[in-house]
């Protein structure tokens, strides 16, 4: 165990207590983040646990265990090795007595590795320094990405205390007035009201699709035009939607959840830093000459309002509304900000994540696919996962009509001149 774990057990976790699903999307796998990768080879299991024990050198986050006291989840140590375990055998739970008391599972078979981990560990971000750290011991690479373990900010929790925001900021809701919704996804609900049928009720979504696309090229376009990965994707997504519903006028929102450790200045914290959101409204008709000037203009714009929503005001505004929601007797906004609700800045039914480099350049050669599973309650989901020469995008929908996933490849091989249907599962 590393030297700053010793500082983190005893402590409660605020952000680890925020599940609304309670203790059931704790510790169900199918309900928590889940990376799949398709290796080049079978995969070996003595070879995988020594990556894995190196892995935790690096992140010993992904060993702690959690206690439930009267007032919430503490931290925990957990001296019982964690160890890969056959795809088949996986425990039902995590947190139980046949997976040692741990929030991360590895699992394998044949040549597919999953890393599936508790939401109220860590986040995407946490997941993928552990994965860098053990695909480069996996496959012979020895630097990682990781370094903060011994950090002063190693284990901060973003909401164990209210943050200081400007006396000047004024909550700005970048999504207003009436939009778009996907009326093939059949649910008109607040998005919370989503996540509920989802989670608590085991509602999952049934229908997911995975498809590849060239890095480079992508790259090349994000040069030229002058924008991220993410916000790219976010207009061929809209152009998307304009093909299968070419009559709609209203504007297409979408949103994204922030890693703001860097934002908030704890850029080593281990713990969830992804729940607040940017979110984006694009109206259709500037793409309706195609991604000419117009649509070069409307991506610079989503380029300057995300910066606009990705400030520490902004950020530490939305942190303190989540913890304000959860912690009780916490004194509710007054002044300019007294009425923000950034709820209804979720209410969409369309989200997409970058989670950029997943699997290191220096590792890529040993993976030949990769998805992502997260049962997060929207009806449209997309995550883009790079690695090596692709972008994998990981697609889930709780409604049968592949129409936008079709229009979608045909957005990226318009403008990308590749892709490729990788998988299919219904």
């Amino acid at each position: 165990m590393s030297s700053g774990g010793s500082s983190v057990f005893g402590t409660k976790t605020v952000y680890g207590g925020m599940l609304g699903g309670g203790e059931k999307a704790r510790i169900d796998p199918k309900m928590n983040l889940r990376f799949e990768f398709m290796l080049t080879e079978p995969a070996d299991e003595e070879r995988l646990n020594a990556a894995i024990e190196a892995a935790l050198q690096v992140c010993p986050y992904m060993g702690y265990s959690m206690e439930k006291r009267e007032d919430g989840l503490y931290f925990a140590p957990n001296e019982r090795p964690l160890r890969a375990i056959p795809l088949k055998e996986e425990p039902q739970t995590y947190d139980c007595e046949a997976d040692g008391h741990h929030l991360t599972h590895v699992l394998f078979e044949g040549r597919k590795l999953v890393i599936g981990v508790s939401h109220a560990l860590t986040d995407g971000q946490g997941i993928k320094w552990f994965a860098d750290a053990l695909f480069r011991s996996y496959c012979g690479a020895h630097e990682s990405l990781y370094e903060g373990k011994d950090a002063e900010d190693y284990a901060a929790d973003l909401m164990r205390e209210k943050l200081p925001v400007s006396a000047e900021y004024v909550f700005e809701n970048p999504v207003q007035g009436s939009f778009f919704r996907l009326p093939e996804a059949g649910l008109r609900k607040f998005f919370m009201v989503n996540i509920l049928e989802s989670v608590v009720l085991g509602r999952k979504r049934e229908f997911g699709y995975s498809l590849a696309a060239d890095r480079a090229s992508v790259k090349k376009l994000c040069r030229e035009w002058g924008c991220s990965t993410t916000i790219l994707f976010y207009l061929f997504m809209t152009e998307a939607i304009r093909r299968v519903h070419p009559d709609n006028q209203k504007p297409i929102t979408l949103r994204m959840p922030v890693n703001t450790r860097q934002i908030l200045n704890v850029p080593n914290t281990f713990q969830n830093a992804s729940m607040p959101q940017a979110a984006f409204s694009v109206d259709p008709g500037v793409l309706k000459d195609g991604f000419g000037e117009t649509a070069k203009a409307e991506l610079r714009k989503m380029s300057e309002s995300r910066k606009k929503q990705l400030t520490y005001d902004a950020m530490a505004f939305a942190t303190n509304y989540f913890r304000r929601n959860l912690a009780k007797g916490e004194p509710k906004e007054t002044g300019a900000n007294r009425g923000a609700d950034l709820m209804s800045t979720l209410d969409t039914t369309i989200f997409i994540s970058g989670l950029g480099e997943v699997v290191p350049e220096a590792a890529s050669g040993c993976v030949e696919k990769i998805s992502m599973a997260a049962n997060g309650g929207m009806p449209f989901m997309m995550y883009l996962l790079e690695s090596g020469g692709r972008i994998f995008l990981s697609i889930y929908q709780n409604f049968e009509n592949p129409c936008y996933v079709e229009a979608l490849k045909q957005v990226i091989a318009e403008y990308t001149a590749v892709y490729r249907t990788v998988r299919t599962v219904v």
